[in-house]
């Protein structure tokens, strides 16, 4: 503004960190939605192949066993029991699609762990190959069964295990995942180990808050692990990033041992 010879200047400032943070959120809030619905229809979708898959599998599952039957003690037993156990591989892997498909109704009962542990990582096991990864698992068979929902579990596993592979992805040379169950007491402890490029500390401080995350866009929300532990947390378990571990991340839950034979 020209006051008589003066030029007068006049300047607003308004900080608009806290609406551009609210701007972010509501943006974020929005993808996440559209992914759960993306999520919900591939669930639908991935339910209907694998009851289409069942059928036949049934049918090749049964039919390798009377011929396993029939040909003990000939040189073709050793081929129609590899037939037979890769057929039974293929029948967990769809009943672990099964339950990633089901809707979120608990359905609580005695879980076999380590049963449920092996198909987690069956259902992971096409991503784990490509990635150039070794698995190395150890169940503990002193690990009884436990009360849970057998779905809900699976879910939180088979995060955590995707969660491992993609860390890995940046890991170069040898990739290695172990996955181990062990009784203490009336407890169970499952560890997932990997020797990737492991997580800072600020990082571990905040892994567990919902959305955050350390990946680019379009590579994952940040939910995985929040959904993970109250899952845990609603079986009466934990989970916890140990960090002793000097090289890699290590993932411990541990979860309460229940009576009654496995589902």
């Amino acid at each position: 503004m020209q006051q008589g010879q003066q030029r007068v200047y006049a300047a607003f400032i308004r900080d608009l960190t806290e609406r551009r943070a609210m701007e972010a959120e509501v943006a974020r809030q929005r993808e996440l939605i559209h992914q759960q619905e993306k999520l919900s229809a591939l669930g639908a979708l991935l339910g209907g192949v694998a009851h289409e898959l069942n059928n036949p599998l049934s049918v090749v599952i049964g039919r390798a066993a009377i011929l396993q039957d029939v040909l003990v003690g000939t040189d073709e037993e050793r081929t129609i029991t590899k037939l037979r156990e890769a057929a039974d591989r293929c029948s967990r892997i769809v009943r672990t699609f099964l339950a990633m498909a089901r809707d979120g109704r608990p359905r609580h009962g005695q879980v076999d762990l380590n049963d449920l542990l092996v198909g987690a990582l069956e259902f992971a096991g096409y991503d784990l190959r490509n990635a150039n990864i070794l698995v190395n698992t150890t169940v503990d068979p002193e690990v009884s069964a436990i009360p849970g929902d057998h779905d809900q579990l699976v879910q939180a596993f088979v995060g955590l295990i995707i969660n491992a592979r993609q860390a890995l992805e940046r890991q170069d040379g040898v990739r290695t995942l172990q996955v181990r169950s062990q009784r203490i007491g009336a407890k169970v402890r499952i560890t997932i180990t990997d020797n990737g490029p492991g997580m800072p500390a600020e990082v571990r401080a905040r892994a567990f808050e919902p959305f955050f995350t350390t990946r680019a866009f379009g590579e994952g929300g940040g939910s995985g692990l929040a959904i993970a532990r109250g899952i845990f947390e609603s079986h009466g378990g934990a989970i916890t990033i140990d960090d002793t571990v000097a090289d890699g991340c290590s993932i411990v839950v541990t979860l309460p041992v229940g009576k009654g034979e496995a589902r």
